[in-house]
């Protein structure tokens, strides 16, 4: 098989080995293949597996792919996509940003479950918005009450 068009670099502590395109394909030099990834059930990533004297490592393909074309991952970040797709490994499409950065994403993509709530799931009333230090806390003011009220009588 003939290796797809683009720009390939070594993948870092794999030279010689293995080798990873800006388009997000991860080419094994040795055996003249794309690797093909495979989803891990528990957490929904691409992963790739790579051998070296008959022992393997698997690694998530965004996290290869980040490394060999934006460096070492700085220390307090994460791998983003930036459209919140987990298979689209392109490099355009990541950036390496804190937790608090890639958690806004998620609830901006619509991935965040609990930012959707718009009801409270013991008394289906409304749920209100109160400040608490820096950031909005979110609550049912029903039940709020009903609690306060318990803890008086």
């Amino acid at each position: 098989m003939d290796k797809p068009d683009g720009t390939w670099l070594p993948v870092p502590s794999w030279e010689g080995l293995y080798e990873a395109s800006f388009s997000g394909l991860v080419w094994s030099v040795r055996r003249k293949i794309l690797l093909k990834p495979w989803r891990n059930k528990r957490d929904g990533y691409l992963y790739v597996t790579f051998c070296r004297h008959q022992s393997q490592s698997a690694y998530k393909l965004h996290k290869v792919i980040m490394m060999t074309f934006r460096g070492p991952r700085p220390a307090g970040t994460e791998v983003c996509h930036n459209d919140g797709n987990k298979d689209n490994c392109v490099v355009s499409n990541m950036r390496y940003d804190t937790r608090a950065s890639n958690m806004k994403d998620n609830v901006r993509h619509g991935k965040n479950q609990n930012a959707n709530k718009a009801e409270c799931p013991r008394c289906n009333g409304p749920y209100s918005r109160r400040r608490n230090g820096q950031r909005y806390q979110r609550y049912c003011p029903r039940c709020n009450m009903a609690s306060r009220r318990a803890k008086s009588a």
